[in-house]
């Protein structure tokens, strides 16, 4: 059974999935007309900047539930503190933090991704349509890992509001659960310690440990 948070985070980034995909389709049918470069550079621009403001929306949706559901959890074992609200300063600097799983700061990585998609429409023409799926399919990829981060994120905060100070780190128990995941599961770490998770798609947590 998926754990709520999870679940949370997932379907965030199929519901922003869904509107991407939807965006990068209509966007498409503009690359049908002829358009200078500064015209290509504008529908670029445009598109990235409503892809970081549907992604922003949709998480900032979620934060405070998932928060509260890993509160409660923290609080059913025995662990107390203040409930915070997170707002949209911390989901900023969720997006300005670098992250070391993805090894890049979001915000960053939006700019980076519109630059690439600019240059590779303006190179080739015949490829435009390639250009567009790709960069449609990993922009879909970085969102979908840090939904899985977002989770992780709020974690963190939430066993920080609780003094929660060592974690266990728990895998899956199946057969798609990684050689360095298995090895990690069970092992307990102070919390400013533990480490993060070892790759993409990675479906371990954390979980408080009373001393």
């Amino acid at each position: 059974m998926q754990r709520i948070p999870y679940r949370l985070a997932d379907e965030a980034a199929a519901k922003i999935t869904s509107k991407l995909k939807k965006e990068f389709r209509h966007n498409r049918l503009a690359l049908f007309d002829e358009m200078n470069i500064v015209q290509t550079k504008n529908h670029v621009h445009k598109l990235y900047k409503l892809i970081f403001k549907i992604v922003k929306q949709e998480f900032l949706k979620i934060i405070n539930e998932i928060y509260l559901t890993i509160y409660d959890e923290a609080i059913d074992l025995g662990f107390d503190g203040d409930i915070r609200n997170l707002d949209d300063a911390w989901v900023d600097e969720f997006f300005d933090s670098y992250n070391p799983v993805t090894k890049y700061v979001f915000s960053n990585e939006i700019d980076r991704k519109e630059s690439r998609l600019f240059e590779a429409l303006v190179s080739n023409e015949l490829e435009r349509l390639k250009s567009y799926a790709y960069a449609e399919k990993l922009i879909i990829d970085q969102i979908e890992q840090y939904a899985i981060d977002l989770e992780d994120s709020i974690a963190r905060v939430v066993y920080e509001d609780t003094n929660v100070k060592k974690v266990m780190w728990v895998a899956e128990d199946d057969d798609r659960t990684c050689g360095v995941c298995n090895e990690l599961d069970g092992q307990v770490f102070e919390l400013q310690d533990a480490p993060p998770k070892q790759h993409y798609q990675c479906r371990c947590y954390l979980i408080p440990v009373k001393e």
